[in-house]
């Protein structure tokens, strides 16, 4: 069971997939100064999501974009990262934090810690401190919720809305249900296990496992998780690796995040695609040319 962004405040929300168009919209209205938006990005959130987030806004910005939009005043362009804790990317080593800080900083990323999000309005973000920053482009990435299906299922749930299962994966109060996923609350040695996927992977396999087991009348075996890392891509050529106590960053950090992001493929055929279009894109540059169109306006055919 997959998770949403938490909808904590009332936003226009844009797929993932159209991010790209939305950012090149605006650059397009500045250039031809068709409206005053600030070109400010405001990413919310210091974990893995939010500094990838903000990594990929900045490739795309300033080694994409930059060189197809001579009129616009790419020196004028902020992406902004707000972090609610001390540091970003809690939960990882010293090192790699570090790393990470002086990547962002590299790029021209603004990382603001302390800054709790108390209100996010259309053309701006209100910041705990009192600040405003004004934007119209607000990238959520601090916090996720299930979505209305599981809110739909009459099965018990904790204070966030997530399943409640027993050591077993199976749903409390259901017999011969089954869950896993960032949806579903465990605790695993005192704490929650995390929303990440390879808890959900590894759910699923022990679920699958447990089912059999309960198919052919065998006792089930209680799930552990095992954490073996995190990878945090930090934009091209640079990412952070912590894998099995091993650390890594920068260029080699980047070249083994792509190795296991292969293996991650699990087909062949998928691990090929990829490899060519990396390939490609060693001797090309991004094609940006993109049409863009009104969603509230009716197809018509031509």
């Amino acid at each position: 069971l997959g998770s949403l962004a938490g909808n904590i405040y009332p936003l226009l929300a844009y797929p993932l997939n159209a991010c790209n168009g939305f950012l090149v919209a605006i650059l397009i209205q500045s250039a031809q100064g068709a409206s005053s938006l600030p070109l400010t990005f405001v990413i919310v959130g210091g974990g893995p999501t939010g500094v990838e987030a903000a990594a990929d806004t900045h490739d795309l910005i300033f080694d994409v974009l930059e060189d197809d939009y001579p009129n616009v005043d790419f020196g004028s362009v902020r992406v902004v990262l707000l972090n609610a804790g001390d540091n970003i990317l809690k939960g990882l080593d010293a090192p790699l934090v570090h790393a990470a800080t002086r990547r962002l900083a590299s790029q021209r990323i603004e990382v603001i810690n302390d800054a709790k999000v108390e209100e996010v309005r259309p053309d701006a973000v209100v910041i705990s401190d009192g600040r405003t920053i004004p934007t119209r482009t607000t990238i959520w990435a601090a916090g996720i919720e299930p979505p209305p299906l599981v809110g739909n299922l009459d099965v018990q749930k904790d204070h966030r809305g997530r399943i409640l299962i027993d050591q077993y994966l199976r749903v409390k109060g259901r017999p011969g249900v089954y869950a896993v996923g960032d949806c579903t609350s465990l605790q695993y040695d005192g704490s929650p296990v995390p929303a990440l996927a390879q808890a959900a992977e590894q759910e699923g396999q022990r679920a699958a496992s447990n089912l059999a087991a309960e198919i052919e009348n065998k006792a089930p075996v209680p799930f552990r998780y095992r954490s073996v890392g995190q990878l945090v891509d930090l934009g091209e050529g640079s990412a952070l690796v912590d894998i099995l106590g091993v650390n890594l960053s920068g260029q080699l950090g980047a070249y083994v995040w792509k190795v296991v992001y292969l293996y991650e493929l699990g087909y062949d055929l998928n691990r090929a695609h990829v490899l060519a279009d990396w390939t490609i894109d060693l001797f090309t540059r991004p094609d940006t040319s993109k049409l863009f169109e009104d969603p509230n306006q009716p197809r018509v055919r031509t």
